[in-house]
């Protein structure tokens, strides 16, 4: 069950975060005074992008409410980044980059890059300036992928008072992407993928882009039991990657190019394209590929019950067919898998003879927003390895249009707001909805960011 109270707290309670217990739970509030901010801060970016190598300027200006500039305030700015997935070509599916799986991690890349002060002039402006050298801001892989930076900056008057704001900008790693996919993924050893290239430039258009390399490498894993400080043996493993062809592309005038291979072995494979842009900024891309027989595979092996699921789409939309390879490291075994979200939408029992098994599934609309795939390995031993992993799923056929109109365009303190609001679906017919609504002061919103 559950129960509500109400507290009134003390004219003089001290300003702060304060935490409330109760029935074993506990939760936390703040109190605080509210002062309208003192001026206001705004930052505009000469450009909303950048590539690699060009230098980021934003303007930066401060102004009291009743009109006056900010005279000499001081400014202090962070930029922080995380990776950028580029996203703006929808016709066929392509990997832009290396990908999130082939991280040590899975993270976003978030990494703090610089910090720096300056200070406004007379009129209450000011110029972030920083160079967006890629060599030094970055290190090793994360240098290589393109990315979201984000300016914070904090002006502070002549008082001690201070107003925060931030702009976020894509800083792409080439003034060109090049993408990766191969038409079969998962096929038996003999038969032939066909491995394709895409160029575009930064806003999804098709370019020529000469110079490609490409390399395929076979992946296995190194492994071998240590025994830790708790008294257990535990697997450490290292990924090996063995060379086994090499190529050259160029695309043409719609970004087009492709060769094929044909693999004599089972296992995972990787396939890595390179080239530069015009001012000598490098460009990645990869892809994988799954390929089965009668022999075994190599997988990473797991120190607990976990399973490996190999994703190479996570963001689907109604009416696309999904899939993932199951990373079995038992010869047999049997495998429960379901879909689900708050409910079980499927499940099925299936055999699992194989190291890599692909398994395929339709998404309809229940599956939105996003549904959860999970297996349970169970091998003959018995042994159990349990694997999930998430599918995003296009909104749009459940997106609402929202239209907010006021009965006038200026009113006087004390006047009464008439607000229409209006409310559509994806196929624009009207439908009932639950709406909220909040007014706030530009003041509040300035101190709260």
């Amino acid at each position: 069950g559950t129960f509500d109270s109400k507290i009134t707290l003390d004219a003089n309670a001290p300003l702060g975060s304060y935490r409330i217990e109760g029935a074993g739970g506990y939760g936390y509030f703040d109190v605080e005074e509210y002062k309208p901010a003192a001026f206001k801060v705004e930052m505009q970016g000469t450009k909303e992008e950048y590539i690699a190598g060009d230098t980021l300027s934003m303007n930066v200006s401060a102004d009291y409410y009743f009109g006056v500039p900010v005279e000499k305030g001081e400014v202090e700015y962070s930029i922080v980044s995380q990776d950028y997935y580029f996203d703006r070509y929808q016709d066929e599916y392509f990997n832009f980059g290396t990908g999130w799986y082939y991280s040590s991690y899975g993270d976003y890349g978030d990494s703090f890059s610089t910090r720096g002060k300056i200070f406004l002039d007379e009129k209450g402006k000011g110029v972030i300036s920083e160079k967006l050298d890629f060599g030094k801001l970055f290190k090793d892989d994360a240098a290589k992928k393109s990315k979201i930076f984000v300016i914070r900056a904090t002006v502070k008057n002549s008082t001690g008072q201070s107003i925060s704001t931030e702009k976020s900008v894509i800083v792409h790693r080439g003034s060109v992407y090049l993408g990766a996919n191969v038409d079969k993924f998962y096929f038996a050893k003999g038969e032939s993928t066909t491995i394709r290239a895409k160029s575009l430039d930064t806003q999804g258009k098709e370019v020529l882009l000469r110079g490609i390399e490409g390399e395929i490498y076979r992946i296995s894993w190194n492994y071998f039991k240590r025994q830790e400080v708790d008294g257990r043996y535990y697997y450490t493993s290292e990924e090996k990657k063995e060379l086994v062809n090499s190529f050259r592309l160029a695309t043409d005038g719609r970004g087009n190019a492709s060769t094929n291979y044909t693999p004599d072995k089972e296992g995972s494979y990787r396939v890595f394209l390179k080239a530069t842009d015009g001012a000598g900024n490098p460009i990645e891309s990869s892809t994988s590929f799954y390929v089965y027989g009668t022999g075994s595979v190599e997988v990473r092996p797991t120190n607990n019950e976990s399973l490996d699921l190999i994703v190479t789409r996570k963001d689907l939309s109604v009416g696309d067919v999904g899939s993932f390879v199951i990373a079995s490291p038992f010869k047999k075994a049997k495998a429960l898998i379901t879909f689900e979200r708050g409910q079980i939408f499927d499940y099925k029992i299936i055999d699992v003879d194989q190291n890599l098994l692909n398994y395929s599934f339709a998404v309809d609309e229940t599956h939105i927003p996003t549904v959860y795939a999970s297996v349970l390995l169970l091998s003959p031993t018995p042994e159990i390895k349990y694997g999930r992993t998430t599918f995003q799923i296009n909104t749009k056929e459940k997106a609402l249009d929202i239209q907010v109109k006021t009965n006038k365009n200026n009113y006087l303190p004390g006047e009464a707001v008439t607000l229409t609001v209006e409310t559509r679906n994806s196929k624009g017919q009207f439908i009932p909805a639950e709406v909220s609504l909040a007014v706030a002061d530009l003041s509040v919103l300035a101190l709260k960011g």
